[in-house]
């Protein structure tokens, strides 16, 4: 599957400026909830199973800390991670064998999901669902962002997941990239609707 292809789709139009969470920590941008919710419904397009798992992440690189973000999202595929949020210390997405010197496992015990070397470290707390995601997305600095844009939360989660799982499917080319994030939804819309 073309995950690099679906993934660079996603986060070209899905992020935020680096902020803060409403709690004070620092908010890197990634738009795990959004990320979340169209990559388990583009990967369960593909005849995967996913779930939306909640915990956190821990970037680290050369020894160092690059990021700590918690609350995270993302997608479990039985053991598997796929992260199309994740930006951060070379990481560019996370899916099985992304990369050659970095590889996820899963605890069976839910404690955590760790990655050898200095890569990244998951944990999570529930999986849910992705039907029952969509409330949460609403709520996000991205999910107001639409509204003030008048795009219509479902359809554009729809046609975005359409878009990617045809991507990762290998039947649908990655569509050129517009200057900014509202061409680029527009864009997605449109390429959905156009595929019916």
């Amino acid at each position: 599957m073309n995950f690099r292809g679906a993934i660079g789709y996603l986060q070209g139009m899905i992020a935020e400026p680096p902020g803060q969470t409403p709690e004070g920590a620092r908010d890197p941008g990634w738009c795990c909830t959004e990320h979340a919710l169209i990559f388990a419904l583009a990967l369960g397009r593909t005849g995967l199973e996913p779930k939306i798992a909640e915990g956190a992440v821990v970037v680290r690189a050369g020894g160092l800390l690059h990021e700590w973000v918690k609350p995270h999202w993302f997608v479990l595929v039985e053991q598997e991670v796929y992260d199309s949020s994740i930006r951060s210390a070379g990481l560019e997405g996370m899916f099985p064998d992304a990369y050659p010197d970095v590889r996820a496992s899963v605890s069976t015990e839910e404690i955590g999901i760790e990655v050898d070397r200095d890569g990244a470290w998951y944990s999570y707390s529930e999986r849910h669902d992705p039907e029952d995601h969509s409330a949460t997305v609403s709520e996000t600095p991205y999910g107001r962002w639409l509204t003030s844009q008048s795009i219509d939360h479902k359809e554009f989660w729809r046609a975005a997941s359409t878009i990617a799982a045809g991507i990762l499917g290998g039947g649908l080319a990655p569509p050129d990239a517009k200057a900014d994030r509202l061409a680029e939804v527009r864009q997605t819309l449109a390429i959905a609707r156009a595929l019916g």
